[in-house]
């Protein structure tokens, strides 16, 4: 156990130091490839922790599976959950595609649809403490968006972004030879997120979700092998439960994988809804206790939101600027050596600071359940391999067609990430 947790703090180290030193994001990747091979061999030898890819590990246990079987009673709930996933998947061609009719087919259509709207504007709630949105002018991008999420779901928004995205790099890589796109946002526990906060809501995301699965495989009488934590130099980065492949794969009810497929993906968007609502609700309660005067900027720390509560001890927004000025903010104190774009924080705002610690955890915790939730649902959607959603569209398709759209999804994600990556400055 002390050689797990020193592999765990010296994990956490290295990606620390990555981000303060700045370097090319291709040496950022090649240094934590070679730690994640060196500490995947290492867990593997000490704790037999089966190595995945090279640098990630898998630790298996059946002590779990009675347990997961107590939880049949949810296996109707979780289906209609796994229904409406499946249509926000494919939008209004999942009343086509389904693999079999069922009972209140077009009231969960019609519940998906307004779900999905709803889901669009939870999610640029989410990334907008996550990522820079562009500048440019977005209405139209909203009202094209909208449609297709509509028409085509999750699958049709994804390919529209990875079109977009291929042409905002290509323009950029006419205009200036290089790129400043920000195409991946890492989410790391204690560096790019709050660590407690977002430690408890990573858990209790891959632990509903993987749940799930597992329920409605059970319910498909396919047992289950193990389950267990997937993980990167001792860091959980995902959970995981292993049906009998053999049966699962020569299943010929198609509507049941899809099932077991969408069920972890309807679980994340309906504890999304829940923890979004509770969200709004403590942000509308706490108001008058957050603290005012305060401004936000993505200047600080590249790809973050930070709020900005006093420069030279005066709040942000009396302050005045110097080019050595000491900024007090939600994410420690900073003495900058140059100018910070930075703009008031509306009284309306996200983006919250409290004085009182239990408010700020609560706030943060609260945040993170919703926004993880959210993000690795529409994650889990996307048509490329290894996931759910990947998994989905070759039993929709079945066939070459599903797995050439796959391959060509797959590598066009791939493509647009390695690019931004190698011409990003």
């Amino acid at each position: 156990m002390v050689g797990f947790i020193a592999f765990l703090l010296a994990t956490f180290i290295i990606i620390k130091l990555l981000i303060d030193l700045s370097l090319h994001p291709i040496l950022n990747i090649i240094i934590l490839l070679v730690w994640g091979f060196i500490s995947s061999y290492s867990l593997y030898i000490f704790y037999r922790a089966e190595p995945v890819l090279g640098i990630m590990n898998m630790f298996r246990t059946l002590e779990y599976n009675q347990a997961i079987a107590r939880f049949s009673w949810l296996g109707d709930f979780i289906v209609f959950l796994s229904r409406v996933a499946f249509n926000i998947m494919f939008g209004f061609l999942s009343i086509f595609l389904f693999p079999q009719q069922y009972r209140y087919k077009v009231l969960i259509y019609i519940t998906s649809m307004v779900l999905l709207l709803i889901l669009g504007m939870m999610y640029n709630v989410a990334m907008s403490k996550f990522i820079n949105p562009p500048p440019q002018d977005r209405s139209q991008g909203i009202s094209i968006s909208g449609i297709v999420l509509v028409l085509t779901g999750i699958i049709g928004w994804f390919t529209l972004s990875v079109v977009l995205g291929f042409s905002r790099l290509l323009q950029e890589l006419e205009n200036q030879g290089h790129t400043t796109t920000q195409i991946v946002t890492p989410l790391i526990p204690g560096i790019t997120l709050p660590f407690l906060e977002s430690l408890i809501a990573l858990g209790f995301v891959m632990v509903i979700h993987e749940l799930a699965h597992a329920v409605i495989a059970l319910r498909n009488n396919i047992p289950l092998k193990s389950t267990g934590l997937i993980t990167y130099g001792a860091i959980p980065v995902g959970a995981f439960v292993e049906p009998d492949e053999k049966i699962f794969q020569t299943m010929q009810d198609r509507a049941g994988k899809i099932d077991i497929l969408m069920a972890g993906v309807g679980v994340n968007i309906f504890f999304a809804l829940v923890f979004f609502l509770m969200f709004w609700i403590f942000l509308t309660l706490t108001t008058p206790l957050a603290v005012t005067g305060s401004c936000v900027s993505n200047d600080i720390i590249p790809g973050k939101y930070v709020v900005i509560k006093k420069i030279d001890g005066v709040p942000c927004v009396n302050a005045f600027l110097s080019n050595n000025s000491t900024l007090e903010t939600n994410h420690g104190t900073f003495v900058m050596n140059r100018y910070v774009k930075y703009s008031p924080l509306p009284s309306n705002s996200i983006f919250r600071i409290y004085d009182n610690f239990v408010l700020d955890f609560i706030y943060n915790l609260l945040f993170m359940l919703f926004a993880l939730n959210l993000i690795i649902a529409i994650t889990n959607m996307f048509p490329i391999y290894f996931i759910d959603g990947g998994q989905t569209l070759t039993t929709v398709l079945e066939g070459h067609k599903g797995e050439l759209l796959l391959k060509i999804f797959t590598i066009a994600l791939l493509s647009i990430i390695l690019v931004s990556i190698v011409l990003s400055r």
